[in-house]
C-alpha cells in the first residue's frame, strides 16, 4: 500500500512538473520586438516623411533611405 501511495506521489510531482511556463516577456521586450524584430530576425526602417511643429519637410531622395 505504501508503494502505491508513493507512486502515485511522484506521479504527480512529475506531471506537474512537466508543465511548459513560457513567461510573459518585459514591456520593454516586446517593444525592442516591434522596432527591432524578433530574435534572430532584423526589420529595416524607410523614412516616408519628417513633421517638425506640424510642418511636414521636404525630402532629398538620397535623404530618404
Amino acid at each position: 500500500m505504501k508503494d502505491l501511495l508513493f507512486f502515485l506521489l511522484m506521479l504527480s510531482v512529475a506531471m506537474s512538473g512537466c508543465k511548459d511556463d513560457d513567461a510573459d516577456p518585459l514591456p520593454f521586450e516586446k517593444q525592442g520586438e516591434l522596432l527591432a524584430g524578433k530574435k534572430n530576425e532584423s526589420k529595416s526602417w524607410v523614412v516616408e516623411s519628417v513633421t517638425v511643429n506640424g510642418t511636414e519637410l521636404q525630402l532629398e531622395a538620397c535623404d530618404a533611405r
